[in-house]
């Protein structure tokens, strides 16, 4: 479990928007080291089932862990970083600026120079943010099609290879030999977006023949 002091040491970075399920605060994130509360090495993928205090203003939570693919750990750095960069110079701006023009000495070269770095940060911070937004996007999209199953609201894609194949298996007792290419046809057919997509995104953590994308494509614009 993460573990930080006054913002150094250990935290839980938002990599996706929360959904409540059930009661249940559920999200992508990773678990990285902080320095001032400011993300700087991802170490672990998870998706959060359940978060809650524990009476202690601590915050626990049980999570299932996730691959640590590029994409998760870059929504989750844009996100952290851009809510830091937008968080700390929404409040340097106006102070400084308050400051700098009511003060009685006329405004110098660093003064300009520190006010225009910190509104560059901010609206770096703004572009950061949009980055993540444009990202997640299409993921929530994915999410909202299959719905919560029985590992919270995660991306089978995402899922480490011991969970998906449990997971495969499972499905394969029951499919009476059919593919799950062929069981995701069958339910697209059928009008089951939720399986359908659910099923793909299963296959496509290995496959992606032009077949099964115009198939994905099929199911997420439909």
């Amino acid at each position: 479990m993460p573990f930080s002091i006054n913002g150094v040491g250990t935290g839980l970075v938002k990599a996706s928007k929360a959904r409540t399920v059930e009661g249940y605060v559920q999200y992508d994130a990773v678990e990285a080291f902080m320095l001032l509360y400011l993300p700087l090495i991802p170490y672990k993928a998870i998706h959060v089932l359940g978060i809650w205090n524990d009476g202690y203003q601590s915050e626990k939570y049980q999570s299932i862990q996730l691959k640590s693919s590029g994409r998760l750990i870059a929504k989750a750095m844009l996100n952290g970083w851009s809510n830091w960069l937008l968080f700390v110079f929404s409040l340097v701006i106006p102070v400084l600026g308050f400051a700098l023009f009511t003060m009685s000495r006329p405004l110098t070269l660093e003064d300009w120079l520190f006010l225009s770095i910190s509104i560059f940060l901010w609206l770096v911070g703004i572009i950061l943010k949009m980055i993540w937004y444009v990202m997640n996007g299409a993921d929530e999209h994915i999410k909202d099609i299959i719905g919560p199953h029985e590992l919270g609201t995660s991306d089978p894609v995402d899922w480490p290879d011991e969970v998906a194949q449990k997971v495969i298996r499972n499905i394969r007792e029951t499919s009476a030999g059919a593919s799950l290419f062929d069981m995701a046809k069958g339910a697209f057919t059928a009008g089951d977006k939720a399986n359908a997509l659910f099923y793909l995104r299963l296959v496509m953590r290995s496959d992606r023949r032009p077949a099964v994308l115009e198939l994905y494509q099929a199911i997420v614009q439909a």
